[in-house]
């Protein structure tokens, strides 16, 4: 959530129950709801038609479960203004400054800002929602028509000081705002997914990823329209990948870094199938050589969710294992250097009160030596 929005959640369990929704599932909305900076939860456990709550459901026992860890949490401090990592920007007027395409139907008011959440938090990448357009040193994320909102010159200014990662459709509303140099580009054009020209998308640069060379990754059933760019000549260009025709003919760059602060990932109306350990492995490559910004701290496990709180004279990790597997281990890369702390203290469920945290560091690694079950989450305490 940004920085100046309220929480008030809200479990919403009823008409659904425990054949819609697992007791453990209900649990890690509870306790989630405390990264919000949320202090309470309404629970709607019951049906409103007379038969008031089921104890049979066994709410009641997730709930003694989870009672002192959520006390605990809610002391912690957790603020959401204090968040790092990635800042996916936003901005409250994003339907004043849309431009749609008939401007028939309420969902095309949708705004699309948030859109890259969805790739860089399955990632592992520590992530956060920001309103403010001043941020410098920065990596930031900007997706959708979010620029339409800003003015030329805090657009010239948020480029000039960050790390900036783009999407297809935040290319195009730059180059249709006349600002695509700043981005290195000249001209784009939107192609349809599955329409026969692109099939799949080939590492160029020479490099090992996943310890594969010209690994692919598919460009179709639920990756999205691809964005083609043409750059501009004086551009400083490194394409990862290009995209290719099934008979294997080049359509031109895909990811691409320009300038060395300019991430394009050329995709816009995207879904699941953007999530591949190559597209992964390359963003990382890219984010691992930004200079002079400050880096996002990363996970290795897939759908690891992590956010980082930056609070005075201490560090709070807060990890949330929204996938199917059981984390035996957690290891954290801190691109920038490992953070220096005197105390390291693990919060869990089975252990509210904190324990000393069992890590281990090697290089820019820090390793959590702790089984982390699906759907739970634990919180790492630095000071």
């Amino acid at each position: 959530a940004p920085d100046w929005a309220e929480n008030y959640g809200e479990l919403e369990n009823f008409t659904f129950s425990r054949l819609s929704k697992s007791l453990r599932f209900s649990q890690m909305q509870i306790e989630t709801n405390t990264l919000l900076d949320g202090k309470g939860i309404t629970m709607d456990i019951y049906d409103m038609l007379g038969n008031g709550v089921l104890l049979s459901e066994g709410y009641q026992d997730i709930l003694v479960e989870s009672k002192s860890f959520l006390d605990t949490l809610v002391n912690l401090g957790l603020d959401n203004r204090c968040q790092a990592g990635v800042h996916v920007l936003i901005d409250p007027r994003c339907a004043y400054h849309l431009q749609t395409v008939k401007g028939q139907s309420m969902t095309e008011l949708y705004a699309h800002e948030r859109n890259l959440m969805q790739m860089l938090v399955p990632f592992g990448l520590a992530t956060c929602y920001s309103s403010d357009h001043n941020l410098r040193n920065k990596v930031v994320a900007v997706a959708g028509q979010y620029l339409r909102n800003r003015t030329e010159t805090e657009i010239r200014s948020l480029f000039a000081g960050n790390f900036v990662l783009l999407d297809g459709e935040a290319v195009r509303t730059l180059v249709d705002l006349k600002l695509g140099v700043l981005a290195g580009v000249e001209k784009t054009r939107q192609i349809p997914m599955d329409n026969g020209i692109n099939a799949y998308e080939q590492v160029v640069d020479g490099k090992s990823y996943c310890g594969l060379t010209k690994a692919r990754t598919t460009m179709q059933v639920g990756t999205g329209d691809y964005v083609q760019v043409d750059y501009l000549s004086n551009a400083s260009v490194h394409a990862y990948t290009h995209a290719f025709s099934p008979y294997g003919d080049d359509n031109g760059p895909a990811m691409t870094l320009v300038d060395d602060h300019v991430f394009i990932l050329p995709y816009e109306n995207y879904g699941p199938a953007l999530l591949s350990p190559f597209r992964r492995a390359v963003l990382l490559e890219a984010l691992g050589g930004a200079q002079d910004v400050q880096r996002p701290v990363w996970t290795h496990t897939p759908h690891t969710t992590l956010i980082q709180y930056d609070l005075p004279g201490r560090m709070m990790l807060a990890l949330v294992n929204f996938s199917g597997d059981e984390t035996q281990q957690t290891v954290l890369t801190f691109p920038d250097g490992l953070p220096v702390w005197s105390a390291a203290i693990l919060y869990t469920r089975d252990c509210p009160a904190g324990i000393p945290a069992p890590i281990s560091s090697l290089g820019n690694d820090l390793t959590i030596d702790r089984e982390m079950p699906r759907l739970s989450m634990m919180v790492l305490e630095l000071s």
